[in-house]
């Protein structure tokens, strides 16, 4: 009903601008969605599939660590013993560095990450003993270094690799939450998307045929209107009731189809009345504009009948005279 009586430029800009809004939304809808799939997805990349890296990394490290410690027990040359410990030192530390990347970017309880930090900085007292013994080159020596190994180094390594394991599966149950998380907002993205898309075609379609009705109806009854007039017939109605301009046109043919009826049946009567003698008729409505000739053209015909009867009258009045001169002399 509000569109029904808004101006025809009114309701196209109305019927666009509702258009034009929802493709706004749809699109903001859009780029919402992309920006929170590629936060999800910097999630699983750039946190949780990185942290899995690193601590799938520091595991193989602490198994390497522990290789290259027994393969300097099992060496006999000083400087091979030496290149197996140096290379067990590099692993240790290299452990410590990714220890303190995961550290900037962990998700699993603090405290676990508190205690892996413990036992890898627990291993640097131990080893460095070791490694002084095992330089001694001697067999009680390395049974020293071994016992060391044994008693106090392996047990902080399997705990570490404990650890690890324990954290390792965490992050795997975290990859799999992310990956399904992705995925689940993804089809939601899809699902809201296509709905809006939808919800849009159809609210698009509703306005066009409000638009289209608003112009085609009152078109056809101002044509039908216009055929009336041109064949003579005023008795069209015209039903459409509106403000916009429509319903103004509409509104004039129907008060120009009044005052044409008017003035008809206005000069009927006054025809009327002079078919029947009476000179004295008058018009009774206001003819309006140039239908003022009309009632002019109307009113001169009546004083001319007034003024021919007029003459005709004297002359019956000067012939009844002079026949009864006649009838008298006779």
């Amino acid at each position: 009903c509000m569109m029904k009586n808004l101006k025809v430029k009114n309701k196209l800009l109305l019927g666009f601008g509702i258009v034009l809004v929802l493709l706004l939304t749809i699109s903001v809808a859009a780029i919402i969605g992309i920006q929170s799939i590629n936060r999800q997805n910097d999630l699983l990349v750039e946190k949780t599939l990185a942290n899995t890296e690193y601590v799938w990394e520091l595991r193989r490290n602490v198994i390497s660590e522990q290789r290259y410690e027994l393969m300097a027990f099992a060496e006999d040359d000083l400087s091979d013993i030496k290149a197996y410990l140096d290379q067990a030192q590099k692993e240790s530390e290299r452990n410590l560095v990714l220890l303190e990347e995961y550290k900037t970017n962990y998700r699993v309880e603090k405290s676990k990450v508190d205690r892996l930090e413990d036992y890898l900085s627990a291993q640097a007292e131990p080893r460095a003993r070791m490694k002084e013994l095992l330089s001694k080159g001697t067999a009680e020596a390395n049974a020293q270094a071994f016992a060391i190994f044994e008693n106090e180094f392996k047990p902080i390594l399997d705990e570490v690799a404990e650890l690890l394991i324990e954290i390792g599966n965490e992050q795997n149950t975290m990859a799999i939450e992310a990956t399904e998380n992705a995925t689940n907002l993804y089809h939601l993205i899809l699902v809201i998307t296509v709905a809006l898309i939808l919800a849009a075609l159809l609210i698009s379609a509703l306005i066009v045929w409000k638009l289209l009705k608003s112009v085609t109806v009152p078109l056809a009854e101002i044509e039908q209107a216009a055929h009336a007039l041109a064949k003579g017939d005023f008795s069209v109605d015209l039903s459409y009731d509106s403000t916009d301009e429509f319903g103004n046109a509409c509104k004039s043919m129907h008060e120009s189809f009044s005052t044409l009826k008017s003035i008809i049946a206005d000069i009927n009567c006054v025809l009327g009345a002079l078919s029947n003698g009476d000179l004295a008729v008058e018009t009774s409505v206001v003819y309006p504009g140039e239908m003022q000739d009309i009632e002019s053209s109307v009113a001169k015909l009546i004083q001319k009948l007034n003024l021919s009867f007029g003459e005709i009258r004297g002359a019956a009045d000067q012939i009844n005279a002079g026949a009864e001169q006649v009838s008298n002399g006779a």
